[in-house]
């Protein structure tokens, strides 16, 4: 696919490996379909504030969550902070600041802990709890 109009920082599997995140330093971050052709446009996009600074050369976009059901995906993001999005919701629906002084760069989620790296050479483990209402 031709994913976006500047350079691609980060790719991921959603949990069913259906569909494919592709996150781009213009700040979009787009849903693929894994089996569709590949001049099919983007199924979603997400806001992301992207990463504009020339040293965020990567991130990663990472499955998981409490529930352990795949609905959610965490993203590093340059403001120190880790976002979670729901796959139903094209904004982020948690904003998980971080200690970090630094840009974070990649991001895993395991269970309730997401650990985020930075570019002030931290790691960082925060313990999440559910942030969006059921509905």
């Amino acid at each position: 696919w031709r994913a976006h109009a500047h350079r691609v920082l980060a790719v991921a599997f959603d949990t069913a490996d259906a569909m494919l995140y592709s996150l781009g330093a213009e700040g979009k971050l787009y849903s693929w379909a894994v089996h569709a052709s590949l001049d099919q446009p983007a199924l979603a996009a997400y806001a992301h504030p992207g990463f504009f600074e020339p040293r965020a050369i990567a991130t990663r976009v990472c499955f998981d969550d409490a529930a352990g059901d795949g609905t959610h995906f965490a993203v590093a993001s340059r403001e120190h902070a880790a976002l979670v999005y729901s796959l139903k919701r094209a904004a982020p629906v948690q904003r998980i600041v971080t200690p970090q002084r630094a840009s974070c760069v990649d991001v895993d989620w395991r269970g309730a802990l997401l650990a985020t790296a930075s570019l002030d050479n931290t790691v960082a483990v925060t313990r999440l709890q559910r942030a969006e209402p059921s509905t």
